[in-house]
């Protein structure tokens, strides 16, 4: 709720990190902490929680609209 109340990103980025620390098959954790780590700046991290969170829950389209379409 700090990215969208308080406009806290590194705080929420924080939070995000310790939701999937807790629970790293969190896949809505994953997605949400993707989309606040891509607004923070770490694109490369935002992309390999969304992977996870595919991997996690491959049938998900919410995952799945989000997540990179393959790996190489």
């Amino acid at each position: 709720m700090q990215a969208f109340y308080n406009h806290s990103w590194r705080g929420a980025s924080r939070a995000a990190r310790r939701a999937v620390e807790l629970n790293p098959a969190n896949v809505v954790a994953l997605v949400w902490g993707a989309a606040i780590l891509a607004i923070v700046g770490d694109a490369d991290e935002s992309v390999e929680w969304l992977e996870r969170a595919r991997l996690l829950d491959p049938l998900s389209p919410y995952v799945g609209a989000l997540a990179p379409c393959s790996t190489s």
